[in-house]
C-alpha cells in the first residue's frame, strides 16, 4: 500500500467539499491508504459514511487549524499541535510517501524545512508548479511560483537542479531542458542576478537553452522554467484570469443554439487553466514529497494533488 498523509484544514472550502476527491482516489486507486490529520469528530462523522473504505485509512487526531493570520514560524516554534505541522512530522517519522495539505503556504514550507528537512543538494524549499505545455496533454514545471521573491545566483541554480530532478525522477522527461523565464530571449537580459546566473548555468552540467519570454512558455521548448517567486506567483494568477476570460468572452458571443453544442468543449478549454485540475504546487528541496493544494481547492484538487502525490 502507497500511504499518503492529508491535511483538508486550513483552506477556504470545508471538509465536506474537499473529502470526496478523497473517496474518489481511493475508490480508484486500490493501492492508495490515507492517513487523514485533523479533528477525530469531525473526521470519523464523514468516514463512518462510507464503510467501503474501512482498512485504507486512518486519522491521527489533531484538534488545531492553522490560519494565514499566525506567523508561521511562530506557528512552528509554539509547539502546538496544528494539522499542518502533525502532517509534516508524520511525514519524516513515518513510511509516508507524501505529504498533501491545503494549509498555509508560508507555515508549510517553514514546517517542511524544520519538520521533514532539506535534502543533501539543497539549501532552502522552492515551490514548483506544473502547467501545460501544449493541447496534448504535455507539463512544463515552473520554479518558483511564490516561495522566493527575490532569489540570489544560488538560489536560481537551485531552482535548475531540484526542476531537472523532478523532471527526471517522476518520468517527465529524461533530459530536462531548463530556461530562465525572462523579459527578452537574448543573453544579458534581467537582473544582475539573472544574468550572473545565466551565466553559471551556460557552464554547468544542466540542460540550460537559455532565456525564454513568458508569450513562448507553452510551445513545448523547455521542460523547467526557472524565476523568481513574484515573477512566477503573478504568472499563475494571470493565467488563471485569462483562462477564465478567454472562456466567458467566447460564450458571451455565442448564442444559445452555438453554446449547447460546444459547451462540452468550452468547460475543456476551460480546465487547463482551473488550479482543481492540475494538481498543487510541490515544495522541492526536501527530503520527501510535500504538495500544496491551493487555498480555494475543491474535491477535484484534493483527488489530482492525492494522485500528484503517488507519483512522485
Amino acid at each position: 500500500m502507497e500511504k499518503i498523509i492529508l491535511d483538508l484544514f486550513g483552506g477556504d472550502n470545508s471538509v465536506d467539499v474537499l473529502i470526496g476527491g478523497a473517496y474518489k482516489a481511493l475508490q480508484e486507486r486500490p493501492d492508495l491508504f490515507i492517513t487523514f490529520v485533523g479533528p477525530f469528530e469531525v473526521l470519523t462523522a464523514r468516514l463512518n459514511k462510507h464503510p467501503e473504505f474501512d482498512g485504507r485509512y486512518e486519522i491521527v487526531s489533531c484538534p488545531n487549524i492553522l490560519n494565514n493570520q499566525l506567523n508561521p514560524m511562530v506557528a512552528v516554534r509554539s509547539g502546538e499541535p496544528f494539522t499542518l505541522i502533525k502532517g509534516c512530522e508524520l511525514l519524516a517519522s513515518t513510511d509516508a510517501r507524501a505529504f498533501v495539505s491545503i494549509g498555509s503556504t508560508g507555515a508549510l514550507i517553514v514546517s517542511s524545512l524544520v519538520k521533514v528537512g532539506l535534502k543533501e543538494n539543497a539549501h532552502k524549499p522552492v515551490l514548483g508548479a506544473l502547467l501545460p505545455s501544449d493541447n496534448k496533454g504535455g507539463r512544463f514545471l515552473l520554479v518558483d511560483c511564490g516561495s522566493n521573491l527575490n532569489p540570489s545566483v544560488e538560489d536560481y541554480n537551485q531552482y535548475a537542479l531540484l526542476g531537472s530532478e523532478y523532471m527526471l525522477t517522476t518520468g517527465r522527461s529524461t533530459n530536462p531542458r531548463v530556461a530562465m523565464l525572462n523579459v527578452g530571449s537574448e543573453e544579458g537580459k534581467g537582473t544582475p542576478e539573472m544574468i550572473a546566473a545565466y551565466d553559471l548555468l551556460s557552464s554547468s552540467d544542466i540542460n540550460f537553452v537559455g532565456n525564454i519570454e513568458p508569450d513562448h512558455i507553452f510551445e513545448g521548448l523547455a521542460d523547467v522554467y526557472i524565476c523568481s517567486g513574484l515573477a512566477g506567483n503573478a504568472l499563475l494568477k494571470g493565467l488563471e484570469a485569462n483562462g477564465h476570460f478567454i472562456v466567458d468572452a467566447l460564450r458571451s458571443t455565442l448564442d444559445e443554439s452555438e453554446r449547447a453544442l460546444i459547451e462540452q468543449k468550452l468547460d475543456d478549454l476551460g480546465s487547463i487553466y482551473k488550479y482543481n485540475e492540475l494538481g498543487g504546487a510541490i515544495i522541492l528541496g526536501i527530503r520527501k514529497p510535500i504538495i500544496k493544494a491551493h487555498g480555494k481547492a475543491d474535491g477535484s484538487s484534493i483527488y489530482n494533488c492525492l494522485l500528484q502525490a503517488l507519483g512522485c
